[in-house]
């Protein structure tokens, strides 16, 4: 029993030395999988992440922008909102569904507030765009999404 306890103070002093240091990173010692595991498992209990991925796809322009005005008409008139209970309707309303993205694990990097760069005014056609997810575009639909048989 005193090995197993000498062991295992060495191992928390050790621990410990190594944590009080001086620019110590957590990050450093958790491994990539453990981070990819608990993105995946954060994305998956959001289920506006899920509504969004689902609705929209990730793309390499950042010129390519969304207003969450449009954003929230989608989520408005899509099946998660509709049948929702009274009591959840009124919690989800536009500055809730605002805050929920800009806090959101993976859309808060991709979310401006104000956007009035020059080529995205040449692109739009507007002067200034608020409210913004930067990076995404809406997925186009085929006919193979549908089920529909080829022959």
């Amino acid at each position: 029993m005193s090995i197993r306890n000498s062991y295992f103070k060495y191992l928390v002093n050790n621990y410990l030395d190594v944590i009080n240091v001086e620019g110590f990173d957590i990050t450093q010692i958790i491994p990539e999988t453990i981070k990819k595991r608990t993105l995946q498992y954060l994305t998956d209990c959001d289920f506006i992440t899920n509504w969004f991925m689902d609705l929209y796809e990730k793309t390499n322009d950042e010129r390519d922008l969304i207003q969450l005005k449009d954003t929230y008409e989608e989520f408005k008139v899509g099946d998660v909102y509709i049948n929702m209970s009274k009591k959840d309707k009124r919690t989800y309303n536009k500055s809730y569904f605002t805050e929920k993205i800009q806090n959101n694990i993976i859309l808060k990097y991709h979310y401006k507030e104000r956007e009035q760069r020059k080529e995205i005014v040449k692109k739009y056609g507007k002067t200034e765009m608020k409210q913004v997810i930067w990076g995404f575009k809406l997925k186009t639909s085929n006919e193979e999404d549908y089920g529909e048989d080829d022959e």
